[in-house]
């Protein structure tokens, strides 16, 4: 699960440069889904449904991966592309999240355990909500985009927190 959280901290914290109006992504998010398709090989032995996610994975890392190479592409008038993409992406990510989730629902019924998994779907869909909400208000080119995007990253944190809880759970029940 290290691997599914490492690649959670690139999908959900996007750190950009721009340089001479190319947009460069330092934490690319579709380096970020390989490292979550990396993760889920890791945990499929134990429970199949993560299996079946790897190849949702990968197609969201193609995706993800195309708008990257779209920002780094010197196009005008582009902003309002790459806000409609944004939005998908942020969607992309709460169907991964949500599977990720019923996944760490079956290892908490499999173990008789919790995992946090009751916290981590909503907090999935809130951050989608605010992030894809940023998105429109940008397009509109409204000031409350700041607020919201901030609220998203907020969101993301405990998120992460939350994740990084339910990987060292699970770190523990491969002790025991």
């Amino acid at each position: 699960m290290k691997k599914i959280f490492a690649g959670l901290i690139f999908i959900l914290f996007s750190v950009n440069v721009t340089v001479g109006g190319y947009m460069i992504g330092l934490l690319p998010d579709f380096l970020g889904y390989l490292l979550v398709a990396a993760g889920l090989k890791e945990v499929w032995q134990e429970e199949g449904i993560f299996e079946n996610l790897v190849p949702l994975a990968l197609e969201i890392a193609v995706f993800t991966g195309m708008i990257y190479m779209i920002r780094l592409l010197p196009m005008t008038r582009r902003e309002g592309l790459l806000q409609v993409l944004g939005i998908l992406a942020a969607l992309c990510f709460f169907a991964m999240a949500y599977k990720i989730t019923n996944g760490i629902k079956a290892l908490e019924k499999k173990h008789l355990c919790t995992l946090s998994a009751r916290r981590l779907v909503p907090l999935a869909g809130a951050y989608t909500v605010c992030k894809s909400a940023a998105q429109l208000l940008a397009m509109m080119n409204n000031v409350l985009a700041a607020a919201v995007t901030v609220v998203a990253l907020a969101i993301a944190f405990l998120f992460i927190v939350t994740f990084y809880d339910t990987t060292n759970k699970y770190r523990y029940l491969q002790h025991i």
